[in-house]
């Protein structure tokens, strides 16, 4: 076994340890697989290519870096990539809309800052230019009798909402 020391500046002590057990002593520029090992440090960086789940590893490495709102999601049994979260069994053919103008008539103006609110039965669209509509959950959301709208001085040109 052969030590180089020439990395060490002059009158420096450096210690190495060596446990007391058969052990290997791991490179940094060796390919090693490490277990047992546990870091403990709020400054370390931990990159991975793959993640080890009781029955398989799964491969991450395919996937493009994630931005906000995305999750790790499997896409098969052993690889997974960072996608937006999606609700199962919809898809844009289970999506339809219903055009509001149905329930308030003609509107001037713009609808712009609208919050909603549930109840447990009613939806509540909010807008602070144009006034409350209430959606009835318990109805069609293609009826116009599922609506009522309370407004306000200003209206709406087109306002939909999307229900499942």
């Amino acid at each position: 076994m052969q030590f180089s020391l020439a990395s060490v500046t002059g009158g420096q002590t450096r210690i190495l340890t060596v446990p007391d057990a058969n052990t290997t002593i791991v490179g940094t520029d060796v390919a090693q697989t490490l277990t047992n090992k546990t870091i403990i440090d709020n400054n370390s960086n931990i990159m991975a290519k793959s993640f080890k789940s009781t029955t398989t590893t799964i491969d991450g490495s395919a996937s493009t870096a994630p931005i906000a709102g995305r999750v790790l999601t499997a896409t098969n049994s052993t690889t997974a990539t960072w996608q937006t979260p999606v609700v199962p069994g919809i898809t844009s053919d289970s999506v339809s809309y219903y055009n509001l103008t149905n329930v308030t008539g003609s509107f001037s103006g713009a609808a712009t800052n609208v919050n909603q609110a549930f109840d447990g039965r009613y939806i509540y669209f909010v807008s602070i230019n144009t006034g409350v509509i209430k959606y009835d959950t318990t109805l069609s959301h293609t009826d116009v009798n599922s609506y009522s709208f309370f407004g306000l001085t200003h209206w709406v040109t087109s306002l939909q909402v999307i229900l499942v």
